[in-house]
C-alpha cells in the first residue's frame, strides 16, 4: 500500500485536530493542494476521508474513486469506498467492496479487518472472529482485529478469551506508543518510572472501562433473553449461569449466561471487581463502580 505509515498518522491526528464545524476549512485546504498539484494522491485520498467523516458519502466515494481512475492499485482508496459504504449503512455494498479487493489481493488484511467488523456489527460473532484473525495472520499487530476478536468473544459470553484479546492488544498499544519510550530511554530515574505506571494503569483502567460497557450489554441481552422464554424475572442474576435455553437450529442447550466473573461469595462481578447491582422486581441491573453507575 503506497505511503502506509503516512496514511496511518493521518488517520489518527487529523479526526481529533478537527473541532465540529472546521472540516470545511480542512476540506477546502486539501481541495487546493489537489488543485495545485493533481498528481497528489495522498492529499485526494485525505479529501475521501475528511468527506466522509462530514457525512458527504456520495462525495467522498467520488474522490476515492478519482484516485483509482489515476491509480488503479492505490488499495487504500479501494478500502476507503468499502469504509464509506458501511458508515453509511450499506453493508452489503460494503461486504462486496471487500470482496472485490480481496480477490485481487488477498493479502490485503485491511479488507479482512473490515469484515470482521461489519460481521461484529451484526452479532455473527464467529465470522468475525475468523475475519480477524486472517487479518492477523497478514498483520500481526492489527490492533483493530485483537480489539474486534475480543469484542466477538465478550459478545459471546466468554470473558476469559476477551481479556487474552484486550490484553495483547493493550501491549501492542504501549508499544506503539513512541513518547513514554523516548522520554524512558534519554531520561530515565524514578519520575520516568511513575510517569509510565501513572500512563499503563490509566489504559488499563480505560480497558476495563471498555469491558463493562459491553458485559452490562451482555448481561442486559441475558436477562432480556430468559424473560421472553420463561415470563418471569430471575430472583438473582446468578441464576442464569445455570439455567438453560435451547438456541434457535442448535439440539444442545447452553446457559443463559457464560464467562461472567464471580467474586469469592459467588456473585457476579464487573472487571473492578464490584458487585453488580440487579433489582428483581424491576428488571434494573447496574454496576456501582465509580463513574460507571448510569451506564
Amino acid at each position: 500500500m503506497k505511503n502506509f505509515n503516512l496514511v496511518l498518522i493521518l488517520l489518527a491526528v487529523i479526526p481529533f485536530s478537527l473541532y465540529a464545524g472546521e472540516y470545511d476549512a480542512e476540506i477546502e485546504k486539501q481541495q487546493k493542494m489537489i488543485a495545485q498539484d493533481p498528481t497528489n494522491l495522498d492529499a485526494a485520498y485525505q479529501l475521501g476521508n475528511l468527506l466522509a467523516w462530514d457525512g458527504r458519502y456520495d462525495e467522498a466515494v467520488a474522490a476515492f474513486q478519482a484516485i483509482l481512475t489515476k491509480e488503479p492499485d492505490y488499495d487504500d482508496a479501494e478500502i476507503g469506498i468499502a469504509r464509506v459504504y458501511a458508515w453509511k449503512g450499506d453493508q452489503d455494498g460494503a461486504i462486496r467492496k471487500y470482496e472485490e479487493i480481496l480477490a485481487k489481493d488477498p493479502k490485503n488484511f485491511e479488507a479482512w479487518e473490515g469484515l470482521g467488523s461489519l460481521a461484529l456489527w451484526v452479532n455473527d460473532f464467529e465470522k468475525a472472529i475468523g475475519y480477524f484473525e486472517k487479518a492477523l495472520d497478514l498483520n500481526p499487530e492489527d490492533i483493530v482485529s485483537l480489539k474486534g476478536i475480543g469484542r466477538a468473544y465478550l459478545g459471546r459470553g466468554d470473558r476469559r478469551q476477551a481479556e487474552e484479546y484486550f490484553t495483547k492488544a493493550q501491549i501492542l498499544e504501549i508499544k506503539q506508543t513512541p513518547l513514554p519510550l523516548i522520554v524512558a530511554l534519554s531520561l530515565g530515574g524514578v519520575f520516568i518510572v511513575l510517569l509510565l505506571f501513572l500512563f499503563i494503569r490509566s489504559r488499563i483502567r480505560k480497558r476495563k472501562r471498555d469491558l463493562l460497557r459491553m458485559e452490562i450489554k451482555v448481561l442486559r441481552y441475558a436477562l432480556a433473553l430468559y424473560q421472553q422464554k420463561t415470563g418471569k424475572r430471575p430472583l438473582a442474576m446468578e441464576e442464569l449461569l445455570n439455567e438453560k435455553w435451547h438456541p434457535p437450529g442448535s439440539s444442545e442447550e447452553k446457559p443463559y449466561l457464560e464467562g461472567v466473573r464471580r467474586g469469592d461469595r459467588g456473585f457476579l462481578i464487573d472487571p473492578f471487581g464490584k458487585r453488580y447491582w440487579y433489582n428483581p422486581d424491576t428488571g434494573g441491573l447496574y454496576s456501582i463502580t465509580k463513574g460507571c453507575e448510569k451506564w
